[in-house]
């Protein structure tokens, strides 16, 4: 390919970034809406053309440095299949090859032909969880709210989510495979992973923590923001629901996309299957006005993770 190159780029470069490909998604774009807060705790790397950017994808360090996520990749149609984003990918590798911290890519993603890596024995299988995607009008949802908030849920605050942390009891419980993901971002159950959980953009509710409360706990992180299509809410759900406590968690988490000004609302609900029924998903939505949609051409979220150093195997 002629004049290719690579570079780090910046929140000034957000026009030209979003310009590399519209429609990703089905509309539901996370990139316009969060690009000014993920470069707050994330580095953007581009592949241009002839000057022109072409291809994009950020990283993020988590797990106290030992872990890069990589997000929000894209290429030009022009460009695909000529090699871009394994280029542009090798690139970033280069530029943290001596980040004495860093020991593993992890990564989401819904393609299950992608879990050939795992079967190739280039990367480890985490977990999976079925997602489900709901469309409704953001002027009917927001009408039925409650007036008042429910004081059985809490807005949970750092110091609140770390105690939770430390509880390995609790964490046995809210978390069997060890790991917490929020908008598609995998986290292991670290104090230090606490603060990517509180900007203008991520809510944070928690019910059965109170001391003489007797109703299984749930922990429900809430990531809204704006796309193409309209509101985007991504919902995940740790613990064991009811219909009531769904309901009362759900209503809360809408309760904060009232500031977004757009007639239409996307819920992206990520939940363990194992322990949790659909069906008691679906009622709490249904009183909502919210119906399925198929936006995405998947169903279930896949984590991986793969080394970066030798000493991987050993942490």
């Amino acid at each position: 390919m002629e004049n290719i190159e690579m570079k780090r780029v910046y929140l000034e470069d957000f026009d030209d970034v979003i310009a590399i490909r519209k429609g990703i998604y089905g509309q539901l774009d996370f990139l316009p809406g969060l690009y000014k807060t993920m470069m707050t705790n994330h580095i953007g790397y581009a592949a241009l053309c002839s000057g022109k950017l072409v291809a994009f994808e950020a990283v993020t360090f988590v797990d106290e440095g030992a872990t890069m996520v990589p997000r929000a990749l894209r290429v030009s149609t022009a460009y695909e299949g000529r090699g871009l984003i394994r280029m542009l990918k090798a690139f970033i590798d280069k530029q943290h090859e001596h980040d004495i911290e860093l020991k593993r890519r992890a990564y989401t993603f819904g393609m299950k032909s992608l879990l050939k890596r795992v079967e190739d024995g280039k990367a480890d299988f985490i977990l999976q969880k079925p997602l489900m995607v709901f469309k409704g009008s953001s002027k009917l949802v927001f009408d039925i709210l409650p007036p008042n908030k429910d004081t059985t849920v809490k807005q949970l605050q750092r110091t609140d989510l770390k105690e939770i942390l430390r509880s390995k009891t609790t964490c046995k419980l809210l978390f069997p495979k060890g790991r917490l993901i929020v908008d598609w971002v995998p986290y292991r159950l670290l104090e230090s992973n606490v603060d990517h959980f509180f900007n203008e953009h991520c809510n944070v509710f928690g019910s059965g923590f109170q001391t003489g409360v007797h109703e299984p706990q749930l922990l429900t992180f809430g990531v809204a923001y704006v796309s193409p299509a309209g509101i985007r809410f991504s919902l995940d759900i740790y613990g064991c629901i009811s219909e009531q406590s769904f309901m009362r968690h759900l209503t809360e988490h809408l309760r904060t996309c009232r500031k977004f000004k757009l007639e239409t609302v996307y819920l992206v609900i990520f939940c363990e299957s194992e322990i949790n029924d659909r069906s008691t998903i679906l009622s709490a939505v249904e009183r909502y006005k919210m119906i399925a949609s198929d936006v995405f051409d998947f169903d279930i979220l896949y984590c991986v993770e793969e080394p970066l150093k030798k000493q991987y195997r050993d942490c």
